[in-house]
């Protein structure tokens, strides 16, 4: 029988972690593993070709066995042959094929309304809504939101997909109630007899959160997210209402109801000018008292005086994220995207560059992502999307499709970032994100995740 003959992938990636070492492969996501000094010496036996059977026999074939197939499944050693490129391109190909097909598409943003309660200063809906970038309805009727679901759900039934998810954004989406709950209670009905499960999820500013409206979410198994930047006197220095007067209580009298109701929910914080000096571990406190039960760090992407401080925002995020998870509170951020790549198997950034979520905006305009300035389509005309150049184009920013980013250290985990933030004709001036076609946010990405892996006492969370 012909020898197999194996070596490291020229891809491989080495951070040191304390006493052990952070282990990836740059161009597949889900390789990391983090091994001691005798596995690193394994490995390092495969720094030239080399068969399983002349590994030295100090080790005994059970252990050869087990330690190799980590390697070889999480693609750090690799077959003699293997063009790990070209094998990401047979992907693309193939993910190209299902996008024209309309297999890709599982899930909806509907845009309920433009009016909010809030006045934030770093709100992109309302920045857009001011640049004349949006919809000029202000609310989403019930049959626009009704023709969208039954659009979805129809593309989800063909393609035999069981799972579907429907989110709910504004502005404040609970201004809008009346539509919104009608929508919940319509598409359950269309899936009624079927094999589909529906996600529902709801991003809001919590202060319209009644007692009803907490059952409500509480009763169809929402997500729900919030968003709170900190201590009453930090979160009220950019949450505010029009007449200025601070947001913190009503936020918190929503999320108590939430609890009451028994959702546990996600705080949305967003690192800012206002708050990057002022935040510190007693708002973890706050929110463990306060029953939440993941906490999303956010930095505010728009701003161009953060970049500047680039060092000073990943150890406030990392100092904040170590301390909140040692009191056993789930946080992350988006800034955590590639080291949650490197644990499992992603192909693109997000829903949008995979053609699997789309934006319906209040009129029925259809876009790939709430923050992307292209529009790709309209609700009728559904069909006509899944063909559309646009919609075909930013869906294939996956894995092996972005040039830009061919040889980064994070090219299979970061994956080209949030479209939003890049500097070319489908952009805005804010995402969700921190990378893209920005020399600032790509340092602050391969910064705060080299740091993350090579800190032993910073847990890293799947």
């Amino acid at each position: 029988m012909k020898k197999k003959f194996f070596r490291i992938s020229p891809h491989l990636k080495i951070i040191q972690r304390g006493d052990e070492f952070a282990v990836y492969n740059s161009l597949n996501s889900g390789s990391l593993v983090i091994i001691d000094e005798n596995a690193m010496y394994f490995l390092k036996k495969f720094n030239s070709l080399t068969t399983l059977e002349d590994i030295s026999p100090e080790y005994s074939n059970e252990e050869k066995q087990s330690v190799f197939s980590l390697f070889t499944e999480s693609h750090l050693i690799i077959p003699e042959n293997i063009d790990e490129r070209f094998e990401l391109q047979i992907n693309a190909n193939k993910h190209s094929q299902n996008l024209r097909e309309g297999c890709m598409i599982s899930g909806l943003v509907l845009e309920m309304t433009k009016s909010c309660n809030f006045c934030c200063d770093y709100c992109f809906s309302r920045l857009l809504n001011h640049k004349g970038q949006r919809s000029k309805e202000v609310h989403m009727s019930l049959a626009i939101a009704r023709k969208a679901v039954k659009e979805l759900i129809s593309i989800a039934l063909k393609n035999k997909v069981n799972q579907i998810e429907i989110g709910f954004m504004g502005g404040e989406p609970l201004i809008n109630w009346g539509v919104l709950s009608s929508t919940v209670l319509y598409a359950e009905a269309l899936v009624k007899d079927s094999n589909i499960t529906i996600i529902f999820s709801i991003t809001t500013n919590g202060s319209l959160v009644s007692k009803k409206i907490a059952e409500f979410l509480s009763l169809h198994r929402f997500r729900v997210s919030i968003s709170l930047d900190g201590p009453a006197d930090i979160n009220n220095l950019g949450r505010i209402y029009h007449n200025k007067i601070g947001t913190y209580n009503n936020t918190i009298e929503g999320i108590s109801r939430l609890n009451m109701a028994g959702i546990r929910t996600t705080v949305l914080t967003t690192i800012s000018n206002h708050n990057l000096d002022k935040l510190n571990i007693d708002f973890v406190d706050i929110l463990i008292d306060m029953k939440v039960s993941n906490w999303g760090l956010n930095v505010e992407d728009m701003s161009s005086n953060l970049y500047t401080k680039i060092d000073k925002v990943i150890e406030k995020l990392l100092s904040l994220t170590k301390y909140s998870l040692n009191q056993g509170l789930n946080t992350a951020g988006m800034w955590y995207k590639p080291i949650y790549a490197m644990m499992n198997r992603k192909l693109s950034y997000c829903s949008a560059t995979n053609g699997s979520f789309l934006s319906v905006e209040t009129d029925g305009a259809v876009y790939p992502c709430s923050r992307i300035n292209k529009q790709i389509g309209h609700i009728d005309n559904f069909n006509h999307i899944k063909n559309s150049h646009d919609y075909n184009m930013i869906g294939s920013n996956i894995v092996g499709n972005i040039t830009y980013c061919i040889g980064c250290e994070l090219e299979a985990m970061c994956i080209g970032g949030c479209l939003a933030v890049k500097s070319d004709s489908i952009s805005m001036c804010n995402g969700c994100g921190l990378t893209g076609q920005n020399r600032f946010a790509c340092d602050f990405i391969k910064k705060i995740t080299h740091a993350i892996l090579s800190d032993p006492l910073l847990p890293i969370i799947n």
